[in-house]
């Protein structure tokens, strides 16, 4: 296994990428925590990171015979409510749009990974460690009241690792 990170808006970051004759891609681009890219003004930025390199990298994988592409999105895609969300759900649209390609392409949804950067329980714990003194004591606040899920679902990093393989 090799792990290759770099900023796929680069023409040739990808170039090199492809070159390299994987048999498995796995592309992960996730900025749901950049607070610059959920700003209004930088979502031409969040649209080429989040989709269009989805898109670009699924037809270089096609074009260099990759046996399989995993695009890894999040439970956020399917009942969009934020422009994060939207994007994802666009890259599984995308990932549909290729089932006839030679390149097995699949779409995989990840929930909320216990210990990760933003995990509603990272968020939870930061709480109560704000609200130990006893004059700070007050109500626990869960992120995105909006969503229309009524039930979070956790897992651990090594079950989240071991789910992404079997995917594979």
């Amino acid at each position: 296994i090799r792990i290759y990170s770099g900023d796929l808006t680069d023409p040739d970051v990808r170039k090199r990428l492809i070159q390299t004759k994987p048999h498995i891609l796995l592309h992960t681009a996730g900025f749901k925590y950049n607070a610059a890219l959920q700003d209004p003004k930088n979502q031409e930025m969040g649209l080429d990171v989040e989709f269009f390199m989805y898109v670009e990298m699924m037809r270089l994988a096609e074009e260099a015979g990759v046996e399989r592409m995993i695009v890894i999105s999040t439970p956020k895609a399917v009942y969009p409510r934020t422009f994060y969300g939207y994007l994802k759900r666009l890259a599984e649209i995308a990932v549909n749009a290729y089932r006839e390609s030679p390149t097995r392409f699949t779409a995989f949804r990840l929930v909320n990974v216990i210990g990760s950067q933003g995990s509603v329980v990272h968020e939870v714990r930061k709480q109560l460690h704000r609200r130990m003194a006893p004059d700070r004591w007050g109500p626990i606040l869960i992120p995105h009241p909006w969503s229309r899920a009524r039930s979070r679902y956790f897992a651990s990093m090594r079950e989240t690792v071991e789910a992404t393989l079997y995917s594979v």
